[in-house]
């Protein structure tokens, strides 16, 4: 029942790309901070350990939730991804509506808001 902004990253990916990606995230976790039908989260490759994520989160100031994989790109797989960082957007039937939010991601997070 959410519209999902789900950033798959990587912490060792310190390109202005990459920055400029966590910087819209924690935007729009706190735009929509307390709103009860939008989630921003995140997933980082498996390839580094937990430990290894949370000093990549304080070092690039993450705000958002991050999970890590369990194993080494499993999740980039099944979103069929071979780049990071990638925000894909979900609808609130759990059904992955875009791959391509660069530059647009607050306008379709709105449009699926709508829907």
């Amino acid at each position: 029942g959410k519209t999902v902004a789900l950033m798959l990253w990587a912490g060792f990916d310190q390109s202005p790309r990459n920055l400029q990606h966590i910087a819209e995230m924690n935007a729009l976790a706190s735009l929509y901070a307390g709103v009860d039908d939008v989630a921003v989260i995140s997933i980082h490759d498996g390839a580094t350990p937990p430990e290894g994520v949370e000093r990549y989160v304080q070092q690039m100031n993450v705000t958002f939730p991050v999970g890590c994989d369990s194993a080494e790109n499993e999740t980039f797989k099944r979103y069929r991804t071979g780049v990071v960082p990638q925000v894909i957007l979900i609808d609130k039937t759990g059904k992955v509506r875009f791959y391509q939010t660069d530059g647009r991601l607050l306008e379709l997070i709105k449009m699926l808001r709508r829907e």
